[in-house]
C-alpha cells in the first residue's frame, strides 16, 4: 500500500472471532488521526467491528463512511445493515466435501480448479 502512496496502518494481526468485535472497534478509535473514507473487512463480523467504530465516532454510514463485510454472514443483524460479499461459503463446502469423498474413494478425476462466483450484496453501510 505504501508503494502506492496510500496510508495505512500497521499492527498485528491474529484470528479474530465473533466475540472480537469490539476489539476492532477498538482498534480503530485508538487510531483517532487515521482518516478515511472506507473499510473492506476480511468477514461480516469485522465489518461490524467497524461499523461500531463508526457510531462510536458519530460518523455518517454510509455519507461518510462505507463499510463491506466478507462472507454475507452477521451483516443483517447490525443498523445499517452492513454491505457483504457473498462467497457462496455453502457451496464451497459442499463442493470441497464432494471432491473430497471423490479422493478418498480412489477417484483420479477429480475437478481441481473450481470457481463459484461471488456477488455482492447491497446493503445500507454502502452508496455505489
Amino acid at each position: 500500500l505504501s508503494d502506492a502512496g496510500y496510508p495505512y496502518f500497521r499492527m498485528n494481526f491474529k484470528i479474530l472471532s465473533k466475540n472480537d468485535i469490539h476489539y476492532i472497534q477498538d482498534i480503530l478509535l485508538a487510531h483517532r488521526t487515521l482518516e478515511f473514507d472506507s473499510v473492506l473487512a476480511c468477514n461480516d463480523s469485522l465489518g461490524v467491528g467497524a461499523l461500531k467504530y463508526a457510531k462510536a465516532r458519530g460518523i455518517k454510514v454510509p455519507e461518510e463512511l462505507s463499510v463491506t463485510g466478507y462472507n454475507n454472514g452477521d451483516g443483517r443483524m447490525h443498523e445499517p445493515e452492513l454491505t457483504s460479499v457473498d462467497n457462496h461459503l455453502e457451496q464451497i463446502c459442499y463442493d470441497t466435501i464432494e471432491n473430497m469423498v471423490k479422493v478418498l474413494q480412489g477417484e483420479n478425476d477429480v475437478e481441481q480448479n473450481n470457481k463459484i462466483p461471488c456477488q455482492i450484496v447491497k446493503r445500507c453501510s454502502t452508496d455505489f
